[in-house]
């Protein structure tokens, strides 16, 4: 009977650190500081049967991100912004923290934080 437990122990363990990852899945508000001000977006992430993937709305438009990489309560993706001086190539990484999320933006001019809520 010891034998049995233990298995069933440690499938309980595992079972509640996965539970202690905060959903990534989900529409956010984010905040962040840019050159020009404070720039107001909102990122909407989709569980796929092939992973993550989504959208970035904000004061240029929406753009789709085919691909999000999700690890734990962590999230990252890349994409291209055009703009008039031509395209900029900036990284998210972010972390998810019940329903509010913080992380940084990697832009040709250095990092910027941002942060956010889960909108309902």
């Amino acid at each position: 009977m010891t034998g049995l437990l233990r298995p069933l122990g440690l499938a309980a363990i595992a079972a509640i650190g996965i539970a202690a990852h905060a959903e990534v899945a989900g529409s956010w508000a984010l905040t962040s500081e840019g050159m020009r001000g404070t720039n107001h977006s909102v990122l909407t992430i989709e569980r796929t049967e092939d992973g993550y993937r989504g959208t970035l709305e904000g004061q240029r438009g929406s753009r789709e991100l085919p691909a999000i990489t999700v690890d734990g309560d962590s999230f990252s993706f890349e994409l291209t912004m055009q703009t008039r001086m031509g395209d900029i190539d900036l990284g998210y990484a972010g972390t998810v923290t019940g329903d509010t999320v913080s992380g940084t933006i990697a832009t040709p001019m250095g990092e910027r934080p941002f942060s956010g809520t889960r909108k309902e």
